[in-house]
């Protein structure tokens, strides 16, 4: 799926590609399943975050040999925090054998312990979550901090609220097909079960025995006899220094294969050992030479990575109306605003519960219903908006030309835009998805707390295309509306994120024409059926009328021009014919000049803005919907920026040019920022030196081909902190308890104080004061130790 020239190059993924797979298991149920391949280096967190946001479920990939990399452990806090059921896929087994040279029973050990590690990071931001929890309740409980004496003796355990819980399937368990032991590169897979079903055949014990005895300290004992082949699995492998199941039944067959044909070369075994493993051969694999490629197509057809990994999938993860919980739903409908943790969903308590209830809106039971009937409501979240080539747009059947004249103005004909066509990838969370479906499209910043009460039953399919305005009885110049309105008069039409300053943004031509799709051949255009280039000012409908100069903040009315399916790929995908009904759970790409326009990067789509509307009141928590709320913070701050200007100056055109290449750079890039300063210098803000390398190159290939511009060395902020000076040392303490060889004793020196701390709880201001008095000194002498202490 890394079709770009630049991810090929480098051999690494760095732009999320998209596509929906059919899936027949083996008893022949059919699946449609939405993959998104995301980048694994750091400087790409940005896609994993909005892969993460469109999923249910996420397969975490791990190098056997490397282990549990930073970037590992940041991918497992995403899924982790967003809720996604995981599967680890643990790859590059064949280098334990190649590389390594392992024996079976180090390579068991050694993947056992990347499990267990695996593992202990999950339960690591589980622990710190219940904590949490544990923490809020009992401040909530215990607010003034003033305990009776019979309370003071019961000092409050916080491991209480780890041990009504369990935790037990949130870590990975390979015996219940969680873990897929791979080889990418020789395109071959497995999970216990697999192997389970085999044995299970050739031993005639029960397949679900022969799963949990794959991966347990169990071995297998010769026969003797007339022996029963059930006793014949035994417990006590390590005990006894016996290879287990996992060892003899699976790993050894794997070595053997591995040793014949890339240590001993022996190519005219392919046949019987194909036989073997009953595998079909074709005449033309048969007479290949190649121990390797042998290799690689007996493992291939033996062991199927392809259909090993979306039968994990089928088996492991939820539908998509099985997988949203009330807690993953409050979540990104509100993210910080309400204390959502990952662990409240294993936490039996009535009273969060109910708290969580009282935030239970429509939109929420909306998205956990997942439904795709006529009365359900739209809601589509939209994580990032990039572009594809429109020499490889798939088009279902052939649209009519435009009308209107082909624009002859410089500055129009070298836009960039006019050989793109932007896309916005979208999850559809409820309702059905069509071309030409009028939606109501809300910004990053929307905030569901603010609307004005005279717009939440309004239809889309009856207001103008743009930002919504108010109706003219509603609209007054009360500072309440002035806070969620704008003067469209009087300001432009809002840049893509928000960070340009400055003078000298072209925003708009007037001029700008509009294409047969739908798609905008200057930067910021219509949708079909617009009139007019000026389609942000339509006035009065046939039921409302608006006032002309007032608009609803971060709302916009727009038209789904058009839908796609994605086949892998940034540039392969798939035109959704016209009454076509894309149902809830999908994951498409959504056309329309409008559309896009109204999207600076990501978004919500909903049918309704009454869905979205959440007063504050005496029940509830002020808590208004905001979208693809949380997804900001894995994003983080750029780090790297560069300032670009034109390279000749005798060319005024340049600086537009410039400026139009910049905006859509950052509309493609999820990351990637541009401000302007003060001084009208043009930055590029990047999250790494090879973000960075790829934001440039995608500028001077695609939005901006044949405009020379000079590029600043990257710069790095720099910044400083100031903390709390330490304490000076009295010169008259002893000296040597600050030396290494007392550090043990001021440790214990520290929790002894620190124990005899309970008495401060008694109710005799006194004995406080004597119990302080009496450790002051100590305390003193402990020095940093106990700075925070004091």
């Amino acid at each position: 799926m890394d079709n770009l020239e630049t991810e090929q190059e480098r051999g690494i993924t760095m732009k999320s590609s998209a596509v929906t797979l059919i899936h027949t298991d083996k008893q022949d149920d059919t699946y449609l399943i939405n993959l998104i391949d995301s980048p694994g280096h750091i400087d790409f967190s940005s896609e994993v975050s909005t892969a993460t946001r469109l999923c249910d479920s996420a397969i975490i990939v791990v190098d056997v040999v490397e282990g549990v990399c930073p970037q590992t452990r940041t991918v497992l806090k995403q899924a982790y925090e967003e809720g996604l059921t995981l599967v680890l896929l643990i790859n590059k087994i064949d280098r334990l054998i190649i590389e390594l040279q392992l024996t079976p029973e180090q390579a068991f050990e050694t993947i056992n312990r990347l499990i267990e590690q695996v593992n202990s990071i999950i339960a690591e931001f589980f622990t710190s979550d219940v904590t949490k929890i544990d923490f809020d309740q009992h401040q909530e409980t215990n607010s003034d901090f003033h305990l009776d004496e019979e309370q003071s003796e019961k000092m409050h355990s916080w491991s209480t609220g780890l041990e009504l819980t369990n935790d037990s399937d949130l870590y990975f368990h390979p015996e219940l097909g969680e873990v897929i032991f791979s080889c990418a590169i020789d395109n071959w897979g497995f999970r216990i079960c697999d192997f389970a079903r085999m044995w299970s055949q050739k031993l005639n014990i029960p397949e679900d025995i022969v799963t949990k005895a794959l991966w347990g300290d169990y071995y297998l004992a010769p026969p003797s006899g007339k022996t029963d082949a059930l006793k014949s699995i035994k417990l006590g492998a390590k005990r006894k220094g016996k290879p287990n199941l996992f060892v003899q039944c699976i790993l050894n067959q794997l070595w053997n294969l591995y040793e014949t044909f890339t240590v001993k070369k022996e190519v005219d075994k392919f046949q019987s050992i194909a036989a073997n493993l009953k595998v079909q051969v074709s005449g033309k694999d048969a007479r290949e030479k190649d121990a390797g490629t042998l290799l690689r197509i007996l493992l291939s057809s033996w062991l199927p990575l392809g259909p090993c990994c979306l039968d994990g999938l089928v088996q492991c993860c939820p539908s998509p109306n099985r997988a949203m919980s009330k807690y993953r739903a409050m979540h990104m409908l509100y993210g910080d605003q309400v204390a959502n943790y990952r662990a409240e969903e294993y936490i039996e308590d009535k009273a969060s519960s109910c708290k969580s209830d009282a935030l239970l809106t429509p939109i929420c039971q909306s998205i956990m219903k997942c439904s795709s009937a006529d009365d359900a409501p739209f809601v589509a979240f939209v994580s990032k908006v990039f572009w594809i080539e429109k020499s490889k747009f798939f088009r279902a059947e052939a649209t009519p030309s435009s009308t209107q004249e082909a624009p002859t103005e410089p500055m129009t004909t070298q836009n960039p835009f006019a050989s793109a066509e932007f896309v916005a990838l979208a999850r559809i969370f409820s309702g059905a998805c069509y071309v030409g479906r009028r939606v109501f499209v809300l910004g990053p910043k929307f905030d569901g707390s603010r609307l004005p009460d005279e717009v939440l039953d309004l239809n889309p399919n009856d207001l103008p295309l743009g930002p919504l305005k108010l109706p003219s009885s509603s609209f007054s110049d009360s500072d309440d509306n002035q806070s969620i309105t704008s003067n469209l008069s009087r300001s432009r039409i809002p840049s893509c994120s928000g960070s340009y300053s400055g003078p000298g943004l072209l925003l708009r031509q007037r001029n700008d024409s509009v294409s047969d799709t739908g798609s905008v051949t200057g930067y910021f255009g219509t949708s079909p059926g617009s009139t007019t280039s000026n389609s942000w000012f339509h006035q009065a409908t046939a039921r409302h009328e608006f006032h002309s100069s007032s608009a609803v903040r971060h709302v916009y009315v727009a038209d789904i021009a058009g839908v796609v399916r994605f086949l892998g790929g940034q540039n392969d995908i798939l035109k959704v014919s016209a009454g076509e009904l894309v149902l809830a759970g999908s994951v498409v790409g959504l056309l329309g000049g409008d559309l896009i326009t109204s999207l600076p990067k990501s978004g919500l789509i909903v049918s309704s803005l009454r869905l979205v509307s959440n007063k504050p009141n005496h029940e509830t928590v002020n808590s208004g919907v905001v979208p693809l709320a949380g997804l900001t913070v894995w994003h983080g701050a750029p780090l790297l920026s560069v300032s670009l200007e034109p390279g000749l100056t005798t060319n005024p055109d340049d600086i537009v040019r410039l400026e139009r290449g910049l905006k859509l750079l950052e509309r493609s890039d999820p990351c990637a920022e541009v401000t302007v300063t003060q001084k009208g210098e043009y930055l590029l803000h990047a999250s790494g030196e090879l973000h960075l390398q790829k934001c440039l190159d995608d500028f001077h290939k695609y939005f901006a081909p044949k405009l020379q511009v000079q590029v600043s060395s990257f710069c790095v902020p720099y910044r400083e902190t100031i903390t709390e000076a330490a304490t000076p040392i009295d010169p008259s303490l002893d000296l040597d308890l600050y030396s290494e060889d007392n550090r043990i004793q001021a440790e214990e020196r520290l929790s002894h104080f620190m124990r005899q701390l309970n008495l401060l709880n008694a109710d005799d201001l006194d004995e406080n004061k004597s119990v302080l008095h009496k450790y002051r000194n100590k305390i003193l002498n402990l020095g940093p130790l106990c700075r925070n202490y004091r």
